[in-house]
């Protein structure tokens, strides 16, 4: 019921929340720093994802990869929930699964890793923005080894309106029921 009752809620918010600015992809590049909490094996990580054009009320699929001073490597895809808490903040759950390359940092336990954050972001009017994530990274028990790490990242987000003069054409949500006219038979 629990499980139920916060997909739910995940729901409302993302069907009801509103875009301040002018739908668009994003590019985002974060730094920071990996293995944050438990410091076995901390290092700096730096990376970049590409963030598509919201396809349902702020809803965004994207890839990214990024790298850490250990050379470890993370190239992953998933979702990305844009939820705006006022004109200029944006709130952004995430979850992505990807292959991970331990390198000389911590190993992970597996090949594939799934990741699940949150994000806390300032949007500038001209759609930019900058902000704080927090990530978890972890197997899921895929392997018998799932010590896990989590990232505390500052990111920033740059608006990619590659098409910003062309009309777009409305969502299927976002149109109207137009009637149909007669035609007149001649």
């Amino acid at each position: 019921m629990k499980f139920i009752t916060r997909i739910a809620t995940i729901s409302c918010a993302v069907l009801t929340s509103a875009s301040a600015a002018q739908a668009s992809d994003y590019l985002n590049v974060y730094a920071g720093y990996f293995d944050v909490t438990q410091s076995d094996n901390a290092a700096l990580q730096v990376g970049a994802e590409y963030r598509y054009d919201d396809v349902y009320h702020g809803l965004r699929p994207g890839v990214g990869f990024n790298v850490t001073n250990d050379d470890a490597i993370y190239g992953y895809g998933g979702f990305f929930w844009d939820l705006y808490l006022s004109d200029s903040v944006v709130f952004t759950p995430n979850v992505v699964v990807g292959g991970f390359s331990h390198g000389d940092g911590k190993k992970l336990g597996h090949g594939i890793e799934f990741r699940s954050g949150l994000e806390l972001n300032y949007q500038f009017e001209q759609g930019e923005r900058v902000g704080l994530a927090f990530n978890h990274i972890s197997n899921a028990s895929l392997g018998d080894h799932n010590p896990g790490a989590e990232t505390l990242l500052v990111n920033y987000q740059y608006p990619l309106n590659w098409f910003a003069d062309a009309p777009k054409k409305p969502r299927w949500w976002e149109q109207s029921a137009q009637p149909v006219q007669p035609t007149a038979a001649y």
